[in-house]
């Protein structure tokens, strides 16, 4: 589920609220702490139900400054966010950047964390019960400003341990300032899409998210999806953290991390040539279509737009390419299958390269000299009589005037 990577706290946090109405039904205040210390394990919620309205006038003076309930306006598509507890009770969690608090002041009814990370300016998160349920705030200060967002609702809980199973999806409403409050580095698409509501959509510009190739806009009520706080307010910032993801790899040189970077998972031939003359360990295997070849040591270079998914081992090469049905042929360039016996006979050997690839497979005999045979493989009876140098292929002929 998109819940489940979202982090815990210290690598010990667990999941610690109310769980469900029958947990909680009629439960007194003063067993609140109680309660909250005794459960953990399980997956929880706050679901917003009401935002802080400044046309009400309220106008706090100071961050810690609590707001009444009637500076709180209803709304129908609140943030949802993962809230969790620690086994201790004294820190918390909540959404998915995350925004991490510590127990600040408890009491029989109440408990009020501060939130030290995740926050440009800080905040707070209090949980309380209300009647046969728990409720909650998530208060965000501000530079400048003394609360810049304050939002309450209900906290619920699914069904499993150490789990969210049963949950609703990570959800931020239209405007809320953690659509923005992390960043998205990786090329792989955003888990975040745009939402309506019961009620229908709105005409509402969430932010930007990634896509797996390009930046699109959101457009709705809400943001649903694990990835809803890596959004970016504009499109040329979107395009500028994955700006590594839109590059064509087109040159790599021998010994680059970067030629290993990404995978190669489709059965097409891999674009790569290779280039320059050099004592290079190794460029790595590419897949030619048919079957995995390395590509020659004597490279110092390779060009393409598929440099980066070229394999460490011919293994790897081949269990990225498992499924492309082919016949293997047991002398691709590189293999040692293409030297193991020899040509002592005058006429020609049946061997010709095969395949586009900028690769040398060996030398061969063509009756009357010696030449180099390049491709991604070797076709024919002799392909097993090559020599790796010219001097061997000489050497084994030298009688054939």
């Amino acid at each position: 589920m998109r819940f489940s990577n979202i982090p815990l706290l210290a690598g010990a946090i667990a999941v610690l609220s109310a769980c469900g109405n029958e947990d909680v039904q009629n439960l007194p205040g003063s067993e609140l702490s109680a309660q909250l210390s005794s459960i953990s394990g399980r997956g929880c919620t706050l679901q917003v139900n009401r935002a802080w309205d400044r046309s009400t006038g309220t106008a706090p003076q100071y961050p810690y400054d609590e707001l009444p309930d009637t500076a709180y306006a209803p709304t129908s598509n609140g943030t949802v966010y993962a809230v969790n507890f620690s086994q201790d009770g004294t820190g918390v969690t909540v959404g998915q950047t995350p925004l991490v608090g510590v127990l600040q002041t408890t009491t029989d009814e109440r408990k009020l964390f501060d939130l030290q990370d995740g926050t440009f300016a800080g905040g707070r998160f209090v949980v309380w019960t209300s009647g046969d349920r728990f409720e909650a705030e998530l208060t965000i200060y501000g530079s400048g400003v003394p609360i810049i967002q304050s939002e309450r609702g209900t906290v619920s809980c699914g069904d499993c341990q150490n789990g969210s199973c049963g949950l609703p999806l990570p959800r931020m409403a239209c405007g809320n300032m953690l659509l923005f409050s992390s960043s998205d580095d990786v090329c792989d698409a955003m888990d975040a899409v745009a939402v309506g509501t019961e009620d229908g959509h709105c005409n509402c510009i969430l932010g930007f998210a990634w896509n797996g190739s390009e930046c699109m806009t959101l457009a709705d009520c809400a943001c649903e999806g694990s990835d809803c706080d890596k959004l970016t307010s504009s499109a040329e910032e979107c395009q500028s953290q994955h700006s590594v993801c839109t590059l064509t790899p087109t040159t790599l040189t021998c010994g680059s991390p970067a030629l290993h970077q990404n995978t190669h998972d489709v059965c097409e031939p891999m674009d790569i040539t290779g280039q320059g003359i050099c004592n290079c360990t190794s460029m790595g295997w590419m897949w030619n279509g048919s079957a995995c070849v390395q590509l020659s040591d004597d490279f110092c270079t390779c060009f393409g737009s598929d440099c980066d998914k070229l394999t460490e081992t011919l293994e790897e090469c081949q269990n990225q390419h498992a499924s492309c049905a082919s016949t293997p042929n047991p002398y691709q360039c590189g293999s040692a299958a293409l030297h193991q016996d020899a040509h002592n006979m005058c006429s020609a050997m049946d061997a010709v390269g095969s395949g586009e690839c900028n690769c040398f497979i060996g030398f061969s005999w063509n009756g009357s000299s010696c030449v180099g045979l390049s491709g991604c493989s070797c076709a024919g009876d002799d392909c097993d009589r090559l020599t790796t140098s010219l001097a061997d292929c000489q050497a084994q002929h030298d009688e054939c005037d």
